[in-house]
């Protein structure tokens, strides 16, 4: 599958803006897949062929704070990710800092080659 990757916005002191985000699905707010996408959650979960399928059959489709449980997609929180499936089902969002302050950034490369070994989808950078 190929995905966008978009990292996080900046302000000019360095301070992040935004949280980054893997998109699978254009995002145009004019069109009705905005509002409505084949791999939308319903009744709080999301379909079995959602892109972070398989889920994991008996853990819940999310812990509160982050939606989707799949094998993947925990295989990818394990390296320090917050990442969380949009509920419209287009994408995820995710942060791997607690604070705007904390030192260590990863660069875009170093996200999207996560993705990469992670998911195995084909990545290529998005607009932030």
């Amino acid at each position: 599958m190929k995905v966008k990757y978009c990292h996080p916005v900046l302000d000019e002191r360095g301070k992040r803006l935004s949280t980054a985000n893997i998109i699978w699905a254009e995002r145009d707010r004019g069109d009705s897949y905005y509002s409505y996408s084949r791999f939308a959650m319903k009744n709080g979960k999301f379909p079995k062929d959602h892109p972070c399928a398989p889920f994991v059959d008996d853990a819940p489709s999310h812990d509160g704070s982050q939606y989707g449980a799949s094998a993947t997609l925990q295989a990818f929180r394990a390296r320090g990710y917050w990442a969380s499936c949009f509920p419209e089902g287009d994408g995820i969002t995710l942060k791997w800092w607690q604070d705007v302050a904390e030192p260590t950034d990863k660069t875009p490369e170093q996200v999207m080659q996560d993705i990469r070994e992670c998911f195995g989808w084909e990545v290529t950078r998005g607009n932030s």
